[in-house]
């Protein structure tokens, strides 16, 4: 809304992806036109980095308490690894060698991720402490940019199956089921609190608009009809 939405925090987040909210709304992680992941203030103050890693990191991502913030290392021609940190950007280390964007479990003592079933892209969860690893979900195929449901239950992702990059819903039981059946591209899935909708994006030609969708199937309702890239 454009109480929070103020001039100071557009321009910082201009130049850069992967915004995550903290759960009590105060602060934003997100990758930085510079290596690594910064934080800062809702209001867009208190810009600090918190990895500089030689690598770069993308997908930061707030565990449920606001304690940790898990996230994704790139080393060029190498691998996605899985890394974890405190919320202040200290006691950083490394959870897996190869990894996806991550999600947190509703207990904060799990991470969700994709990972790899021979030639298939499978969900797997992952103890922080322990580090005890478990395939959950099956995807049936290859698949991308997955997002855990508010309750744990279902995981959402991008997948090309239908010819065009849509968003599909995988669970523990049954079958991945298509969700959206866009003729361009309709991905990127993030769920509502209370896992009854799911937001995304949505591609017209040169522009992206943000829509929503019911998670249990439905029609989509377009939100934002600006030019460029919402």
């Amino acid at each position: 809304s454009s109480d929070v939405c103020s001039s100071d925090l557009l321009t910082k987040l201009a130049d850069g992806t992967n915004p995550s909210w903290s759960p009590d709304g105060n602060k934003i992680a997100f990758k930085s036109d510079l290596p690594g992941i910064s934080l800062m203030n809702a209001d867009g103050s208190g810009l600090v980095r918190l990895t500089d890693h030689p690598a770069d990191d993308y997908f930061p991502f707030w565990s449920p308490d606001g304690k940790r913030i898990a996230y994704v290392v790139y080393r060029v021609a190498s691998s996605f690894e899985l890394w974890i940190m405190d919320r202040d950007g200290r006691d950083k280390y490394q959870l897996t060698a190869e990894s996806g964007n991550p999600s947190w479990f509703p207990d904060s003592k799990r991470i969700g991720f994709s990972c790899r079933d021979g030639n298939r892209t499978a969900f797997c969860s992952l103890t922080i402490e322990g580090r005890k690893q478990e395939k959950l979900f099956d995807f049936e195929g290859y698949a991308h940019v997955t997002r855990l449901s508010p309750d744990g239950k279902q995981v959402a992702f991008n997948s090309t199956r239908d010819g065009t990059i849509n968003i599909w819903i995988a669970s523990q039981t049954g079958a991945p089921r298509q969700l959206t059946f866009d003729r361009e591209m309709a991905a990127f899935a993030a769920w509502s609190p209370d896992g009854k909708w799911i937001a995304f994006e949505k591609k017209r030609g040169e522009d992206d608009h943000i829509c929503i969708i019911p998670s249990g199937g439905g029609e989509a309702i377009q939100l934002t009809n600006d030019r460029g890239k919402s």
